[in-house]
């Protein structure tokens, strides 16, 4: 079995590209290359190379272990040739852990795709806080259509659960204490200068203590092979500063794709097994100095795309790119959003149309009547 696993990993380390090309590359949102005004042409110069290098390398990589505790029924103590896609979920987590930090369908020695990923990522985070009675960091949310469809992304929802059990009472009683103060006969003006900076001051620790929010998208893209209109945007949502990369890979091999070059997409690999070391001492097994590429054309159909947001303002700000890849999508969207706008837009349409095959069906019934008459 090892020496399968391993011509195999000896043919995917041929098949990825280990060198970059001199093209601007955007990595999770941040874009790195050198526009010439005089030319306008882009590319990628070696001191960019080398900050976009020292930015990868700082990513979490997580790769197959061997010989840790071992783990259910199965009494296995490595995760080889099964764990890829548990490894690519970990890396998209660690990014939003680091932005913000039980079994849950996951069945050791059984290979799971991203659904059940996104799935099992959202009940693992929910069951850390309730059993530890501490907060995570951040709200996992799940974005899928039942019928395999586009999902629809309700903003008002998803800005329920970014505001989680928190609310805007500290702000408004701050502000209530302040006008208090100044309405009280014998209140001073300092004293309620010194109210109001404490409600401001309440308001900033509540807003630092509020989770944020990790949307999974789990989508199918095609049957066999990616339908080439989701390619630009599968490598545009890589663009936006609310990515946390993509969970995809090859078919039966679970790649974590972090930025975009071109048509390719650059990826970390979880399929390097590695010993089960102690930390901080092998702190260093969890980053990659190794940047691989591989063509968009070449990615399994299945996949998770990943968002973290921190505040509501990039939240709306994500909603607003979304809106706008979708508009350009020609009609095979990745996801839309479902806004307030976009509701009060579909009810007119409906209303509009309701008055006209209601104009339709009295303007057909009176050509009945007179041709009966006559």
């Amino acid at each position: 079995m090892s020496s399968v696993l391993g011509l195999k990993r000896l043919q995917e380390l041929i098949q990825g590209t280990c060198s970059l090309s001199e093209e601007p590359l955007w990595l999770l949102g941040l874009w790195y290359g050198l526009h010439v005004t005089d030319t306008g042409t882009d590319s990628l110069p070696a001191e960019m190379q080398q900050l976009l290098l020292e930015d990868f390398s700082s990513k979490f990589w997580f790769t197959y272990r061997r010989d840790f505790p071992p783990l259910g029924p199965p009494v296995l103590s490595s995760d080889v040739g099964w764990g890829c896609t548990i490894r690519s979920g970990q890396m998209m987590m660690a990014e939003a852990l680091a932005r913000a930090g039980a079994h849950h369908g996951v069945v050791p020695g059984q290979w799971l795709g991203p659904w059940v990923l996104c799935k099992a990522l959202a009940a693992a985070a929910a069951d850390y806080q309730q059993q530890q009675q501490q907060p995570l960091g951040l709200q996992v949310h799940v974005a899928c259509d039942p019928g395999g469809g586009a999902p629809a992304l309700q903003l008002d929802r998803l800005k329920q659960l970014l505001a989680g059990h928190h609310s805007s009472s500290a702000a408004d009683d701050g502000g209530r204490e302040a006008a208090a103060s100044q309405a009280g006969g014998g209140s001073s003006s300092s004293a309620a200068g010194s109210s109001a900076d404490a409600g401001q001051q309440q308001a900033r620790q509540q807003a630092q203590q509020q989770p944020g929010l990790l949307l999974l998208v789990p989508l199918t893209l095609g049957v066999g092979r990616v339908d080439e209109r989701y390619l630009p945007q599968l490598a545009a949502v890589l663009t936006f500063p609310q990515s946390v990369g993509i969970v995809g890979g090859r078919p039966g091999a679970s790649l974590y794709f972090l930025g975009a070059q071109g048509s390719a997409v650059l990826y970390l690999d979880p399929h390097e097994v590695q010993e089960v070391v102690a930390l901080p001492e092998g702190a260093a097994s969890y980053h990659c100095s190794t940047p691989r590429l591989m063509p968009l054309t070449s990615i399994d159909p299945s996949l998770a795309i990943g968002f973290y947001c921190s505040s509501a303002g990039e939240l709306d700000d994500l909603s607003s790119r979304l809106q706008q890849l979708a508009s350009g999508a020609g009609g095979a969207p990745l996801m839309t959003v479902d806004t307030d706008a976009a509701r009060q837009q579909q009810q007119g349409t409906a209303a509009w149309r309701a008055v006209a095959e209601e104009g339709q069906r009295d303007a057909g019934g009176d050509a009945a009547e007179d041709w009966e008459l006559v």
